[in-house]
């Protein structure tokens, strides 16, 4: 019989039957890392600054959930989070990727009571908004947020629900980053991207949080080639 831990490790397509389209679990994904990083004791404002360098957006994605609301958005993840009916059974233990982050489930609980909804916001009105110094931090947490929409992007072209093309649109032209994550694959070289999902799988790994490594990025690291060629549509 395998163990818990014996499962964290195999490599189990976490997509293919997900709710929700491309966009969807793009933005789950990352908003969900966010909260991970909220409950490994990293600071508000370090998240917020490195998801905005990570894609350069103008707002970090906990501040996009005080925008959109706080039960709205953790009510759009929970109903990500349920899997279909019929892959529940495989993925009863292992696949936690999308589970909600314990920080999210307290947020939700304080801003069920709370008489005052903005004073239960991640970001509070009355407080100046930091800006961290501390570069390493920063980059490190970039990398992560970055790790993840590579392996997500990936399967969601592995799995066939979406395409490179569609992708790269959806996430400039819908969640506002300056480029889709296979231009920034590309433009950091396909092996050292390769490099932050494995570091991120590892990560994951030991905290027992499922994270699949799509066979399509696994090969396209092994040809060591872009996925766009230069000349190609941008």
């Amino acid at each position: 019989m395998k163990t818990k831990n014996q499962l964290v490790k195999e490599t189990i397509p976490l997509l293919k039957k997900r709710k929700g389209g491309a966009v969807s679990l793009i933005l789950a994904s990352l908003m969900t890392e966010a909260g991970r990083m909220i409950d490994e004791g990293f600071q508000i404002a370090d998240i917020e600054e490195a998801a905005k360098e990570a894609f350069g957006i103008n707002k970090g994605f906990l501040m996009q959930m005080d925008e959109k609301g706080i039960p709205e958005s953790i009510n759009f993840l929970l109903f990500l989070e349920d899997k279909e009916e019929t892959d529940k059974d495989l993925h009863a233990v292992y696949d936690n990727f999308f589970t909600l982050p314990i920080s999210f489930m307290e947020k939700l609980e304080e801003h069920k009571i709370a008489r005052d909804k903005a004073s239960a916001n991640w970001h509070k009105k009355h407080e100046i908004r930091k800006k961290s110094d501390d570069f390493l931090l920063i980059d490190m947490l970039k990398n992560r947020f970055r790790a993840v929409s590579f392996m997500v992007s990936s399967e969601l072209v592995e799995s066939g629900v979406s395409d490179i093309e569609s992708i790269e649109n959806i996430c400039r032209n819908t969640l506002s980053w300056d480029k889709g994550p296979f231009t920034m694959m590309d433009e950091i070289g396909i092996r050292e991207a390769m490099d932050m999902v494995k570091e991120k799988m590892e990560l994951s790994h030991r905290r027992e949080i499922s994270f699949y490594i799509p066979r399509l990025l696994i090969t396209q690291a092994q040809k060591n080639k872009p996925w766009r060629e230069k000349g190609s549509k941008k």
